[in-house]
């Protein structure tokens, strides 16, 4: 089997791999305690590889692959040389000044049996077969100077494979087994790719890392989540371009394990990525995290996705979410992790979102919502009220109203049937929308817009009327019960007044909307009760 982790930082990853395939090995080979360093030693050489961009993390990742053997040693042994398994390189980028390295590896004689090399061809294949051999030889290699020559050898073998394709590029001082620029992927770890690719590939891959303009425009042509379109948007986020990267690093029927940012269900540019997630992984399975009221990893602040695919080639046909998996302060990471319940939401997929559904009730209410035969959307008019809803700095409430209060980053769509659709909004049922297809934070006007609505038209004026009026006492309700408070503007002299909304205050007067937009949404006291009680202890907890 072999494994990669493309930013593999530290290498917790592969450490953790390790431990596993021994225990593999000790279970299928019974392997004795004075065995222990030499099958792990072995597990490193045929098994385990790395990249990434910091030498710094590339020399521990290293260290702690050594110390795994010494403590196993009665007498340590010479420590074998990492220098070609976990290496230093720019993971997403296998070109230099223009130049793609990603081909320089395939040879005729693997794509179609019976045709004869060329002579650059036959060159090409002796070189890569000598490089083999060498890598081979260093890793065991323990006399200094012998080890020097190889690395030498090495390292010339390389540039002559580039050579004899008329790639000739000035690299300076340049390292071409580690430096921050590029990762010749197909040269150093030939022996994989030779084989298809790799088996595993998992990681905790880089979020937002800063690209240089050079880099985002390589990117950009190799890379198609990448490449916004009239209708599908892409990301350059380097966790985006990482998880395309690994998807074609693996061999067909191979898997990628990540743990990214939770957007990965819940972003309109997503589009470019899902379509690759779509096209070529039969079965996916994402489990989300929230960040409150606990972080689910300690030293991760944010809402994070740990998601698994299996690379097929072939159209999606089994998607597995949870929901928002919460940690609350009492929970253990052990205990979450093993109770995740998934549920089949591929039917419930909509443009750059992939559902956070778990149970089979979820499913229920999810299948009601979307029968309704009208989106928010349709109803909007420039000639309408406006709708103010708040499009960032999430809540575990929403504050909807047909009036303005001035916060920051509020924004307004002008619609009919304002104050209907102001009490929907201000319903649980939209909350929940919320917590299924948005990232929790930030409600973007395509998510707002792609709510579904009842048909106003064919509601009778009584049922009309009374939704109107029960929004009419929310907001009167939700404004008594405000805090309000002052803040110093830019003088001593100007005094803003800040608004605080409590909406657990108005629990008595949301339980009544939410009765009579379940109804509509023709929900049964069962699934009413459920949304009701959906996050309660969060949403009646404190102030």
């Amino acid at each position: 089997v072999k494994i990669c982790d493309p930013a593999i930082g530290s290498g917790a990853f592969p450490m953790g791999l390790l431990k596993e395939l021994f225990l593999c090995r000790t279970a299928l080979e019974g392997i004795s305690q004075h065995q222990a360093a030499a099958i792990k030693k072995h597990i490193i050489q045929q098994n385990i590889y790395g990249v990434d961009i910091e030498r710094g993390a590339v020399d521990i990742a290293r260290l702690r692959f050594w110390l795994s053997l010494i403590v196993d040693e009665e007498t340590p042994q010479a420590l074998p040389n990492l220098d070609f398994k976990i290496m230093q390189g720019n993971s997403l980028l296998e070109q230099y000044k223009g130049v793609d390295f990603s081909k320089i590896t395939e040879l005729k004689s693997e794509k179609e049996e019976g045709v004869q090399l060329s002579w650059f061809e036959e060159a090409l294949d002796v070189l890569r077969l000598d490089l083999r051999k060498k890598l081979d030889e260093y890793y065991n290699c323990t006399d200094h100077h012998e080890k020097q020559a190889l690395r030498k050898d090495i390292i010339n073998n390389v540039k002559q494979q580039l050579r004899e394709q008329s790639i000739n590029i000035n690299f300076g001082d340049l390292d071409l087994s580690g430096n921050n620029q590029f990762f010749l992927w197909h040269t150093w770890f030939f022996d994989v790719f030779s084989q298809g690719g790799f088996d595993i590939v998992i990681g905790n891959p880089p979020y937002g890392a800063k690209l240089s303009n050079e880099e985002k425009q390589c990117c950009k042509k190799t890379y198609k989540v990448t490449q916004s379109t009239k209708n599908i948007k892409g990301s350059t986020d380097t966790f985006c371009v990482f998880i395309e990267c690994g998807f074609f690093g693996l061999k067909r029927e191979g898997i990628l394990s990540y743990i990214v940012p939770m957007s990965v269900t819940s972003s309109d540019a997503m589009g470019q990525l899902h379509e690759l997630l779509n096209q070529g992984c039969e079965s996916l399975h994402i489990a989300s995290f929230s960040n409150r009221p606990k972080q689910i990893f300690e030293s991760a602040g944010l809402r994070v996705s740990i998601m698994h695919l299996r690379r097929t080639n072939t159209c999606m046909k089994r998607l597995f979410t949870t929901k928002l998996v919460r940690r609350r302060n009492s929970d253990s990471l052990t205990d979450i992790l093993d109770n995740l319940k998934y549920e089949s939401t591929i039917n419930y997929r909509m443009p750059g979102r992939y559902a956070k559904a778990g149970s089979k009730m979820e499913i229920r209410i999810l299948d009601k919502l979307f029968k309704v035969n009208k989106r928010l959307g349709d109803y909007e008019n420039i000639n309408g009220k406006p709708i103010f809803y708040r499009a960032a700095g999430g809540r575990y409430f929403n504050v909807i109203t047909d009036y303005t209060t001035n916060t920051s980053a509020e924004k307004n769509i002008k619609v009919e049937y304002t104050k209907q659709i102001g009490l929907c909004l201000s319903s649980t049922m939209f909350w929940f929308y919320q917590q299924v297809y948005t990232d929790g934070l930030n409600l973007k006007s395509t998510e707002i817009k792609a709510f579904p609505l009842p048909d106003f038209n064919k509601i009778n004026k009584k049922t009309l009327d009374s939704m109107s009026d029960l929004y009419q006492s929310y907001l009167t309700d939700i404004e008594l019960k405000a805090n309000v408070r002052q803040e110093s503007g830019n003088s001593s002299y100007n005094v803003e007044l800040f608004k605080e909304y409590k909406i657990v205050r108005s629990m008595e007067i949301l339980d009544k909307i939410d009765s009579i937009v379940c109804s509509i949404y023709n929900l049964n006291n069962e699934e009413i009760e459920f949304l009701k009680n959906y996050e309660i202890d969060l949403r009646r907890s404190g102030e």
